[in-house]
């Protein structure tokens, strides 16, 4: 029969292999990179791996350009919410309408400043504090120098750095197996078609046709019309994170749709699509639901003896959802609704189209997807979950064998089979046959299984839960070095702590994980009387209140927005140091209430972004620069280049022209970093026989 079928011993198992209710003594973990190439990493390069794909070196600097701007659109937030204060619903143009998305505002209208003088002298004293030289706070470096010039060396291989599957180790890859592992895939000609040249701008075309005809049948706004369409479009890019776990290290493709004709389109159906999906019959939101799901069958009473636990896998779900059965899922969906507006021609288009358009492109080639859906698209988790719903239906209540539960998490299912082995493996083969293209692997276990991140333990009639993490899981937490705010570090063992709290439903496994994740936090760092307080804290709440829904108060709040940069004063002390001015009138008062104003913190550039980008480098940096024309830091200690900060830019030009080519004219496009003002070079100049200064070589 197809699908994976395998029985666990039944004898109750920890993830290390020890029994429940014995402390095993936490290792040093192994947070080192795997290196799958023939070359061997310094001790620099290996150190810098280590602390993970969310390791935030220290900025060297700050964008004074952007902190600048952030602080007006800030100040802009404010004034529009005291402008528009006691105004009625119709003077406010961003007023929500709840049958569409409330999508980002394209206007660029400045309220005038407020009648209210604390409100400006509280903006006043906010930006001069942030701006004031004297409040820069010193910082120290979170790299040594070996650190630092092995970045440089990481960022300029050869080789390419990809992300564990599962996990969160760096992999290190040859550039040449990688570039073989993807195109393996995206030559695979019942998923895709490679094309002879990039589509992405027809495709905005199709995009912009959408939003036209339907602006013109009333079914949405000139606002969303213009929304949907991309105008600055780039074509979605593939690349593929490493099963270490599995024989020969195959790469899980994924195909990122960020910045891509369809992104806002797929949003838009992403909107309707979702709450579709979670009113589905077998959906399971997380493991929260996922337990109180449990809870409420614990409710009801023992379990029949001889029940066995089991679990299908959808293999390969994504790709292998067929157009034809997501689009009827789709339709059948929206026509659950109470009022179908928008139409549901409208929004199917929508998806059809997504669907049709999304393509990527590797290695300077172009491809698109025709079978499945890509991961990347907004919508793609909603679709592919509608579209199972059609399988859920026909498991659960049209075969002559019905499953008790039949709850899904995405290509995940659980259920407690209660019909024998035979009936199970024979449920199984029905399943199977429901779809050509949807197969089922199965595990099951009399006592023990694994789903989502939890252990189900099978009992005396009743399931108890433990916490569970894949053998690919290193426990690689972020470093407590990392240039992060503060507070998001010292929260993070009381996040850590709940987790435990939630999943252990026994004291023994709750008091066994305590000890062992402690462990996992301290080798990686983190102060022990922090770790042990903040899961003191954690521990005090209890396990009903963390398992109820919780309602999302409807706040006002106004965020001072900046990227994080240690450079900078404490920017939550800058706003409670001012906040009494908005405290000071009754009518301000009202509009910020106490807590409303805070900072919130982008995070900067981590290991993830700079060392394993989604983007495929054929070659290093420079020699990819020199090879496209391209111009790039030459990490010599040269005039020009030390004078490049993050935020220059320049045309496509060498900085020098070649032996071959010796009269050339240069154009540098220089960009300041403070004030953002654009600088344009020219230059013209003869290569001579006479050797080169140093620094220009």
């Amino acid at each position: 029969m197809d699908g994976k079928i395998s029985l666990t011993s039944g004898e109750d198992c920890r993830n290390d292999g020890s029994e429940p209710g014995v402390t095993t003594e936490i290792n040093l973990l192994d947070l080192n990179p795997f290196n799958l190439t023939s070359s061997e990493l310094t001790d620099a390069e290996r150190s810098q791996l280590k602390k993970g794909p969310a390791f935030c070196p220290v900025p060297k600097d700050v964008n004074w350009q952007k902190v600048t701007d952030d602080i007006d659109k800030f100040a802009r937030r404010i004034r529009l919410a005291v402008f528009f204060h006691g105004r009625n619903a119709d003077d406010n143009p961003r007023m929500v309408d709840n049958r569409f998305p409330a999508i980002p505002s394209a206007s660029q209208w400045m309220p005038p400043k407020s009648s209210f003088p604390e409100v400006e002298v509280f903006l006043n004293n906010v930006k001069n504090n942030i701006l004031k030289p004297a409040n820069l706070r010193t910082t120290k470096d979170n790299l040594t120098r070996e650190e630092r010039l092995a970045l440089k060396s990481l960022k300029s291989s050869e080789n390419i750095i990809r992300i564990q599957d599962k996990g969160s180790r760096f992999v290190v890859f040859s550039q040449h197996e990688y570039h073989n592992k993807i195109l393996g895939q995206l030559n695979n000609n019942l998923h895709y078609d490679s094309l002879d040249s990039d589509p992405t701008l027809d495709n905005v075309e199709v995009v912009n046709e959408w939003s036209r005809k339907w602006v013109s049948e009333g079914q949405i706004s000139q606002e969303i019309a213009t929304w949907v369409v991309n105008l600055e479009p780039k074509p979605g890019v593939a690349f593929g994170n490493v099963k270490t776990h599995k024989r020969d290290n195959p790469l899980r493709l994924i195909t990122s749709c960020c910045g891509t004709a369809i992104e806002q389109l797929s949003a838009l159906t992403e909107f309707y699509l979702k709450p579709r999906s979670q009113s589905l019959p077998s959906f399971a939101k997380d493991s929260t639901d996922f337990i109180n799901k449990l809870e409420d069958l614990k409710a009801k009473g023992l379990f029949p003896e001889g029940s066995l636990l089991g679990s299908w896998d959808v293999v390969s779900m994504f790709p292998n959802i067929d157009n034809n059965l997501g689009i009827s899922a789709v339709r059948k969906a929206l026509n659950s609704r109470s009022v179908n507006i928008p139409s549901i021609d409208y929004l199917v288009k929508a998806v059809e189209i997504c669907l049709r358009v999304n393509n990527c492109q590797f290695a300077g080639q172009s491809f698109v997807q025709k079978h499945g859906t890509a991961m990347g698209p907004k919508n793609a988790c909603s679709y592919a979950d509608l579209a199972m719903g059609i399988i859920d239906e026909k498991a659960k209540f049209e075969g002559s064998l019905r499953p008790m539960l039949w709850w899904r998490y995405r290509d995940d299912i659980f259920d407690l089979w209660t019909q024998g082995l035979p009936k199970l493996l024979e449920f199984t083969d029905y399943i199977n046959d429901l779809y050509p293209t949807i197969k089922f692997e199965l595990v099951y276990s009399e006592s023990l299984l694994n789903v989502l991140d939890l252990t189900l333990h099978f009992r005396n009639g009743f399931i108890s839960t433990d916490i569970y993490a894949k053998l690919t899981d290193s426990y690689l937490y972020l470093p407590f070095s990392s240039s992060h705010p503060s507070h998001c570090k010292r929260a993070f063992p009381f996040w850590v702590a709940l987790r435990i709290k939630r999943n252990c439903s026994t004291n023994d496994f709750l008091q066994n994980r305590c000890r062992e994740y402690k462990g996992y936090l301290k080798s990686q760092n983190y102060p022990v009387e922090l770790v042990d307080k903040q899961f003191d804290k954690a521990l005090s709440i209890s396990r009903s209140e963390l398992l109820s829904k919780k309602v999302k108060a409807d706040k006002k709040v106004f965020p001072l927005v900046l990227d994080y940069n240690p450079i900078l004063p404490d920017i939550q002390k800058v706003i409670k140091k001012h906040f009494h001015l908005l405290q000071s009138s009754p009518e301000v008062k009202e509009i910020f209430p106490s807590k409303s104003i805070f900072p919130a913190y982008p995070r900067t550039k981590n290991l993830k972004e700079m060392l394993a980008p989604s983007k495929f480098r054929v070659t290093s940096r420079r020699n990819q620069s020199e090879k496209n024309g391209g111009c790039s830091k030459c990490n010599k200690k040269c005039d020009l280049c030390k004078k490049i900060n993050s935020s220059f830019e320049i045309s496509k030009f060498s900085h020098w022209s070649s032996a071959s080519n010796p009269a050339e004219t240069i154009m540098f496009i220089t960009k300041c970093y403070l004030f953002g003002h654009l600088y344009q070079m020219q230059f013209q100049f003869t290569i001579m026989e006479a050797p080169l200064p140093p620094n220009l070589k």
